[in-house]
């Protein structure tokens, strides 16, 4: 998908995607999963920005109304610029499908872990995200700010955090039941309170950000408005609300549990996620956090960089000369464009080094330093520090031919269902 030429009011951030989702699994073993889940991310933030700044409400209704159908032939009922992302989210979804037949076979009478039901319940996280953004165009359109009561049911899903776990799930192989999808998609207690991290920690950075763009009204506001708060004692309450949450995860960690390990840390490493790239975003998005920012780098393997960042200032560069038309089939309107800075978020990520990379660098550093050691065990431990590095580079460098190189030309073939 060449998203800078063929979508140039969106974001482009494919690396910020791609290193988000090797926090969630950074091991080789997991390597279908993440190149499946950074893809679907990148199309959500995409969709995102479709809801957010860019669409009118009519087209945002189409857009929805054809996901539910999830058919080829529903595209022509879109306008140009969603055509794009619609044709990719049905390759990239029956791409991995076809991927997890190879993987886990063809459904039979006696096996029912094949690659059916993964993807569709995949498919099924999609579509109730599209249709909490959809709720929330709406309230956006009326200028509608929902009670707490209303706002948050909606705002967990809206945050991606129930359909991002879903599909992490995919490609992780035969360990992942069916029972472990219904357990995902019923909102089981664990998975509410990382989708509750996810909303609340978004809401307490972000919200200044998206008020000045136009934004539908966050928890923040919807806690001000309706009992009448000032905003710190909001924003405590919300911090106190993360924290509990945090508790819930603990809990359900410990607790006995019907479902294995792995899959559990799923759900905790994306909340770990969401705590690195809040915690500290307000000062990223303004020149004094750049110090922090270079104060995190690392020296690990370089994800093509100054490709990267090149590209990154260069579709910015165009996002700012662009006049954000579309076709005729398009409503001619004064439109938002969700690409207003430059990112100085590419080399950081390209250098950040993950909680697990970074405690394996450390023991490494230590134990070379010791006067007693066995050098094979330490060039051991190297190589496969350094094998692994590869192992993700290698998937950036595969992920980004698709994000930019991708043509449209072609049409699919796809079964609606």
């Amino acid at each position: 998908m060449n998203v800078s030429s063929s979508l140039p009011f969106v974001r482009d951030r494919l690396v910020e995607c791609y290193f988000w989702i090797v926090g969630v699994y950074f091991e080789p073993c997991y390597s279908l999963a993440r190149i499946f889940m950074t893809k679907v991310m990148i199309l959500t933030s995409i969709i995102d920005d479709f809801y957010d700044v860019y669409g009118t409400l009519e087209e945002l209704q189409l857009f929805a109304d054809a996901l539910e159908r999830w058919d080829i032939t529903e595209i022509n009922q879109l306008p140009e610029y969603m055509k794009v992302c619609y044709r990719e989210v049905l390759n990239v979804y029956n791409e991995m499908e076809e991927l997890m037949r190879h993987e886990l076979g063809a459904p039979t009478s006696n096996n029912r872990r094949s690659s059916s039901y993964h993807i569709q319940y995949a498919k099924e996280g999609m579509k109730q995200l599209v249709r909490a953004y959809l709720v929330e165009a709406k309230w956006l359109d009326k200028g509608y700010t929902p009670k707490v009561e209303e706002y948050m049911p909606n705002a967990l899903i809206s945050a991606g955090y129930y359909s991002l776990t879903t599909t992490s799930f995919v490609g992780m192989g035969k360990m992942v039941s069916e029972e472990v999808f219904e357990w995902a998609m019923s909102e089981a207690n664990f998975v509410r309170a990382s989708a509750i991290i996810c909303r609340l920690m978004n809401d307490v950075v972000s919200r200044k950000f998206e008020q000045e763009r136009g934004h539908v009204a966050s928890a923040m506001e919807c806690y001000m408005n309706q009992y009448g708060l000032p905003e710190e004692e909001v924003e405590a309450e919300l911090n106190k609300q993360v924290e509990e949450a945090w508790k819930e995860l603990n809990k359900g960690l410990l607790r006995p549990t019907a479902f294995p390990m792995p899959i559990l840390m799923r759900v905790v490493n994306l909340s770990r996620m969401i705590y690195v790239l809040y915690k500290h975003e307000d000062a990223c998005r303004r020149q004094r956090g750049r110090s922090w920012v270079l104060q995190m780098r690392s020296n690990t393997l370089e994800l093509e960089g100054s490709r990267m960042s090149s590209q990154v200032h260069q579709d910015t560069q165009a996002s700012k000369k662009s006049k954000n038309t579309c076709s005729a089939s398009t409503a001619n309107i004064g439109r938002k464009s969700a690409n207003f800075h430059p990112s100085i978020w590419g080399d950081y990520f390209l250098n950040y080094t993950s909680d697990e990379e970074a405690g394996a660098r450390t023991y490494i550093s230590f134990y070379q330093d010791m006067d007693e050691k066995n050098l094979s065990l330490e060039k051991l431990a190297k190589h496969d520090f350094n094998l692994v590095k590869s192992w993700h580079r290698k998937e950036l460098s595969n992920i980004s031919k698709y994000v930019f190189l991708a043509s449209f030309t072609s049409t699919p073939q796809h079964k609606g269902i």
